[in-house]
């Protein structure tokens, strides 16, 4: 993504709960917003390296925000393929199309609740280092499983003794 990005002619939905405003421009620095309306087209006059958008007939917003995902399951058919039958090669591919996906599906932050083989907490560097494409993560990394619960609590064999 250029450094600086001049977005002109776009419906601007800016997440205040005012109403939308038709044909305005957005500039931005990095991941900063600088200007907003007609400042934002006599600022980029006085910048270097602006690259422009047109987005007549586009929404322009905030990124969304997803507080639970599990970049590394992606779709399975259930626990059985999940955690018995997933590499760890294929789940990071997996992890690294998912992230992509939803970024560009406007969601640029995302709490990766937990993953298999810590791959949430090696993914989030990856994107951090600019390896990867995707969202802001927070990540909580390798799932905890235990014998009673959650979904995936039914696969742990249930062993031991009882207390009389």
């Amino acid at each position: 993504m250029p450094e600086r990005l001049l977005i002109t002619n776009g419906t601007l939905i800016d997440g205040t709960g005012a109403p939308p405003r038709a044909a305005t421009s957005v500039l931005t620095d990095a991941d900063q917003i600088i200007a907003v309306g007609p400042d934002a087209g006599a600022q980029a006059t006085q910048l270097a390296g602006v690259e422009t958008i047109d987005a007549t007939g586009m929404t322009v917003m905030p990124g969304l925000i997803d507080a639970h995902t599990h970049l590394s399951f992606g779709e399975p058919t259930g626990n059985d393929e999940l955690f018995f039958h997933r590499t760890e090669g294929y789940s990071s591919m997996l992890s690294v199309y998912n992230a992509r996906k939803v970024l560009r599906a406007g969601v640029t932050g995302v709490l990766d609740a937990d993953c298999l083989w810590n791959i949430g907490v090696e993914l989030r560097d990856a994107i951090d280092a600019g390896i990867a494409e995707g969202p802001r993560m927070r990540a909580g990394g390798q799932a905890l499983m235990t014998s009673v619960g959650g979904t995936a609590g039914r696969l742990i064999r249930d062993e031991g003794t009882t207390l009389a």
